[in-house]
């Protein structure tokens, strides 16, 4: 039985590779309870490997910065994108519900662009 927070067991099957049929093999709890045990351990015996990565590895920290500048200019294209939409509306129908929808989503990217990049500073992802 499993409980509502564990997943269900995976079915471990078999095919054959000439005639593609699949065969069910039974995989007893205790080999199953063996294979998660040894992984759980590895994970845990390799964590401060595992979680200590982007400072171990110069590169690995360089592309994280890289990454994250582009995705802020990523971001900050599409606000500009959106806003120039927002202008054009505004000079072609002032009052229109887009006019305003279009603004209010330029603010909201703005305000999210905002976030972003501080929290990229923040955490030092993004050179200062």
């Amino acid at each position: 039985m499993t409980l509502p927070w564990e997943t269900p067991p995976v079915p471990v099957v078999a095919r054959n590779p000439e005639t593609g049929e699949q065969v069910r093999v039974d995989v007893s709890e205790d080999l199953r309870e063996a294979i998660k045990a040894a992984i759980n351990s590895t994970v845990m015996e390799h964590r401060p490997e595992l979680v200590g990565v982007a400072k171990a590895h110069p590169t690995v920290t360089q592309l994280a910065a890289e990454f994250a500048e582009r995705t802020l200019l990523h971001g900050a294209g599409i606000d500009v994108a959106v806003a120039v939409a927002a202008v054009l509306a505004t000079i072609t129908s002032p009052d229109s519900t887009l006019t305003k929808v279009l603004w209010f989503i330029t603010a909201v990217l703005a305000a999210k662009t905002l976030l972003q990049a501080g929290s990229a500073f923040a955490t030092g992802m993004v050179k200062k």
